[in-house]
């Protein structure tokens, strides 16, 4: 009997071992930190309400799209791109000025702007790789074909890894500027289908039980400097934003797009602005006679006031442009040329220059189309009807010009018909927005060929202006070959510039010092973060 009784004890061992040992082979990743063990991912309904409130001010939780993936090259959850900047680098990062400032890169040059080459610096990936050139050069390459690179890109017309530790970019064009395009988020060669392929940032994603969140990456080169550990993700439809910011169930909201700032919170709350490359503008139809003279053109200029516009429409979230170029960009000037702003009695000067009046004595303006044919000057103002931001800020320049006589019909569009009004012409203005790439190249609005040169704008002498500048070989040269640009666009009005749109970042009053979002990313500056949850 005792026999056994051992016998079955060690039996029971055995099984107690094999059940350890497979219970070993899970994949579930294991907090590497102490504070990941403490931390909740929010997983609150069998908790108590004071229970529920703790565990909400312990965990650091954003908005997330499980639906869509984390790959920055793919993804198309505005939210989940946001975080993108704590997952992933790019071989350089855009400062508050548009400055390239490199990240992942080591030595950079050209000779000629159009062959470049780069060296990579010590990094170690998320899969424990070293980052190498090939990881650059795929990136890159698989960015080339990407609906979101594709357009900065496409003048890459071949990118590799040369095996001498560099990767090389040979451009179609010279493009002294390059850098500024190469923001773009560095991925493990290989994994370009992964849901969330491997990077060199300071966060990783993990998926632990239901909870999906960032964990600090114990690899990254400054990993010390990451005050918080884990970054809870969590679905919250748009409906609930505002209630779930306000109980701190949600720590941070970014609001981007042309109506930023649309969101309505509550309670004690800090808001972030920062800019973008987003022109907004009113654009011409320069197949119609009257809009062919300047001094129109110039009347219409002034009947846009940009501050009224962002102050009254925009909440104070853009930055007023009287020049093509952004006004934070590091090489600006406002010497550069001395745009026209709002004025009534200029508008009716530029319309008198232009031979308009009250033929008829019915308050419009007509325009002479010759031998004595005199005709109401009616302009079709196109704007996007899902941006109410957008229709208001067309509206009021509409109500600026009626009230010197010119009959301005705005006519608010669904994205589809407004696109389809536009390639065919059937407008004399409209108001538009353009995602410009980060080296400012306008070649898209404005030289023949251009995807949104919308009505005939600009033309060949653009192109040679713009290609002056993307050649400047320093900051000298630049800095004038911009400024002739600006300039001849003040003057001849291809377009009118409006604003450059910002996004917005909202927090917990006092929650994070440090946060300084930019164009490259929201997260760029976590290492810099002190988060305080209490």
């Amino acid at each position: 009997m005792n026999r056994i009784r051992k016998g079955f004890a060690l039996l029971l061992c055995l099984l107690l071992l094999l059940a350890a040992m497979a219970g070993c082979g899970k994949t579930e990743p294991v907090p590497e930190d102490p504070e990941q063990e403490e931390e909740t991912d929010g997983e609150t309904e069998d908790m108590t309400e004071p229970e529920k409130k703790k565990a909400r001010n312990s965990s650091f939780t954003m908005r997330f799209s499980e639906e869509d993936s984390l790959n920055p090259l793919y993804c198309k959850s505005a939210s989940n791109m946001a975080l993108m900047s704590l997952i992933y680098e790019g071989l350089f990062r855009l400062d508050g000025h548009f400055e390239p400032i490199p990240v992942l890169c080591g030595e950079y040059g050209t000779e000629d702007g159009k062959t470049w080459w780069f060296t990579v610096i010590d990094a170690v990936m998320h899969d424990g790789s070293d980052l190498k050139p090939v990881d650059v050069a795929y990136t890159i390459n698989l960015a080339r074909s990407s609906d979101r690179y594709r357009s900065r890109l496409s003048a890459v017309s071949a990118c590799y890894d040369n095996g001498d530790g560099r990767v090389i970019v040979e451009l179609s064009e010279e493009n002294r500027n390059l850098p500024a395009l190469l923001d773009v988020p560095v991925i493990c060669a290989g994994t370009g289908d992964d849901y969330a392929p491997a990077g060199t940032g300071p966060y990783i994603y993990r998926q632990v039980g239901r909870s999906s969140r960032l964990e600090s990456w114990s690899g990254y080169r400054d990993a010390g400097s990451v005050t918080k550990k884990t970054l809870f993700l969590k679905e919250f439809s748009e409906g609930t934003l505002e209630n779930k910011f306000s109980d701190r169930s949600l720590d941070m909201i970014w609001d981007g797009g042309s109506d930023s700032g649309s969101l309505h919170l509550y309670g004690e709350y800090e808001t972030h602005c920062y800019d973008t490359a987003r022109l907004q503008y009113v654009g011409f139809n320069f197949n119609r006679i009257a809009l062919q003279q300047v001094s129109v053109r110039r009347a219409i200029a002034c009947a846009v006031d940009r501050q009224a516009i962002v102050d009254g429409i925009f909440g104070g979230i853009g930055r007023p442009a009287k020049l093509l170029y952004h006004p934070a960009y590091r090489l600006y000037a406002d010497s550069w040329a001395v745009a026209q702003g709002f004025s009534l009695s200029e508008m009716s000067a530029c319309l008198a220059e232009a031979g308009l009046q009250d033929h008829n004595n019915d308050g419009l303006l007509e325009y002479d189309y010759g031998g004595g044919y005199w005709e109401t000057l009616t302009l079709r103002f196109l704007v996007f009807e899902g941006s109410g931001k957008k229709v208001a800020a067309a509206q009021a320049i509409a109500a600026n010009l009626s009230r010197v006589g010119l009959d301005v019909r705005v006519t608010p569009l669904p994205w589809e018909e407004y696109l389809q009004a536009l390639e065919n012409g059937r407008f004399e203005l409209y108001y538009g927005e353009a995602a410009l790439p980060h080296d400012f190249d306008f070649s898209t609005l404005l030289t023949p060929g251009g995807a949104l040169r919308y009505g005939n704008a600009g033309g060949a002498a653009y192109a040679e202006l713009i290609g002056n500048v993307k050649r400047a070989a320093d900051d000298e040269a630049l800095e004038t070959a911009a400024a002739a640009l600006c300039l001849r666009a003040a003057e001849d009005l291809p377009l009118i510039p409006i604003q450059y749109t910002q996004n917005v970042v909202y927090t917990h009053r006092g929650e994070i010092v440090g946060l300084s979002p930019s164009v490259s990313g929201i997260f760029s500056s976590v290492t810099e973060w002190s988060i305080n949850l209490s």
